[in-house]
């Protein structure tokens, strides 16, 4: 048998040019899938990460927000010479302890102010507040464009305060006359979170007659007469008592003087009659002793009178 001629052998056929080997294009092909897959796996890493991100984001402000509503704070004015005493307190009902408390007291006239109005704050011996020792002027106000500028008075606090804590403090406000007061207590403490700084504010008022010394005569052995022009007035007797330290087993009848004074000035006002149900008594100013507290027969009356619902 003979054996095939050269001729007669199939010779490897060289690929065309231009022509990809199938190994390469297979090659090509696994490579391009798996830049898909990898660029497609970071598309869902980086929504994965921003959903994540969002999430820690929502969480926070959640926290922050249940923080800022579990901070309570309080503010009772009590009688002192020449002033007041403010008892201050501030409460963590979160279950987060604060860190970096800061607990600011701010102050400002609520009427315009004609002269410098001198104004110290002496923190108590203990907790907030303790040993502060702040002396401020309102300056005269002026007018700039209908708005009234007066000078802020503030004293602060930095201390912790436990998850459940409360924290109490008493500033003595002492005033060179009196006037009524906007006052502002602010709670700033470090966000659990982020960090950052967050506060709590609560606003409240001090009243002319709570800078003032003020008592209750049940006897009225005053010899004075009306005050011209001032008429009469019906007052809340819850008010009174609470203003001029009346006992509640005290009673309140015809003919008992209210006594509001400063230094050694004062004015007065007379009981005339009591509603039937206690809650209200009809009186009239006296005439004062001189005219230095005269203007502030108007103020206190507002503050005095029974308010209408």
């Amino acid at each position: 048998m003979s054996s095939p001629s050269p001729s007669d052998t199939p010779a490897d056929t060289p690929p065309a040019h231009g022509d990809t080997p199938s190994g390469v294009r297979g090659l090509a092909d696994t490579a391009q899938t798996l830049g898909s897959s990898v660029q497609a796996m970071q598309q869902v890493l980086l929504g994965n990460l921003q959903q994540a991100a969002l999430m820690t984001s929502s969480m926070n402000q959640m926290m922050e927000e249940l923080v800022r509503r579990s901070i309570h704070t309080t503010v009772e004015a009590r009688p002192a010479p020449r002033g007041c005493t403010l008892h201050v307190t501030v409460h963590n009902r979160s279950p987060v302890p604060l860190t970096s408390l800061k607990t600011t007291l701010s102050f400002t006239p609520r009427t315009p102010v004609s002269e410098p109005l001198g104004l110290a704050l002496r923190g108590g011996d203990a907790g907030l507040f303790a040993g502060v020792m702040v002396d401020g002027v309102f300056q005269k106000t002026r007018d700039c464009g209908g708005e009234q500028k007066e000078v802020l008075v503030e004293c602060s606090v930095e201390q912790g305060l436990a998850s459940g804590a409360v924290c109490v403090g008493e500033v003595r406000v002492h005033v060179g006359r009196p006037v009524q007061l906007g006052g502002r207590v602010s709670v700033g403490f470090a966000s659990p979170g982020t960090g950052q700084i967050l506060s709590v504010e609560n606003h409240f008022g001090i009243r002319v007659a709570q800078l003032m010394d003020c008592s209750y005569a049940a006897d009225g052995r005053v010899l004075s007469d009306a005050l011209e022009g001032a008429g009469t007035i019906d007052i809340d007797l819850a008010t009174a008592r609470s203003v001029f330290a009346i006992p509640p087993a005290q009673g309140v009848s015809p003919g008992g003087v209210l006594s509001a004074s400063f230094d050694e000035d004062r004015v007065l006002l007379r009981v005339i009659s009591v509603s039937d149900d206690q809650q209200s008594a009809l009186c009239r100013w006296l005439k004062p002793e001189n005219n230095s507290l005269l203007p502030l027969v108007p103020t206190l009356t507002e503050e005095l009178a029974l308010k209408s619902e």
